[in-house]
């Protein structure tokens, strides 16, 4: 089993980081994925300016970000988050830069940087699990099955 930090959000954060365009969040709940994983994205910089007598309320999260804000495809996007911060974590624990990997493996340079960025739009999972293969990493998957805490309900037939 993976262990993965719950994601907690500063008073009024969640709510100012919901208004940002969906392919900034996106970014950065793959980027908050990672760091929930102890990795961090190359597009991830640390926050300056907090001190210890700031006002913080925490807002715990469910262990997916994507799940909290609610994306039809949070399972989807926490497994290539899990799958690039492996990736990243091996580049980091072999020093390898991404031109390095890219000769190791056959794989271009400019997909590791992608990765490294939490840039995940052009992979799909089985290429994120070759990847591993091609760092000389083996794969156990194990798929758990619960209901979901909040029922989903299928939208309304839309009639025209």
């Amino acid at each position: 089993m993976i262990a993965i930090r719950e994601i907690a959000w500063l008073k009024g954060a969640r709510k100012n980081f919901e208004e940002f365009p969906e392919d900034v969040q996106r970014e950065a709940n793959l980027a908050l994925s990672a760091a929930a994983l102890g990795r961090k994205a190359d597009s991830a910089k640390p926050m300056k300016g907090m001190t210890n007598d700031d006002d913080m309320e925490l807002i715990r999260g469910s262990g997916n970000v994507f799940r909290d804000f609610g994306h039809p495809d949070a399972e989807v996007l926490q497994l290539k988050a899990i799958l690039a911060a492996k990736i990243i974590g091996v580049l980091d624990d072999e020093k390898l830069t991404v031109r390095r990997a890219g000769e190791i493996t056959g794989i271009a340079a400019s997909d590791f940087s992608r990765i490294r960025n939490v840039k995940l739009d052009r992979f799909t999972i089985d290429r994120m699990l070759t990847i591993l293969g091609r760092l000389n990493q083996d794969v156990e998957v194990s798929v758990s099955i619960q209901p979901r805490r909040k029922p989903v309900r299928p939208a309304a037939p839309h009639v025209a």
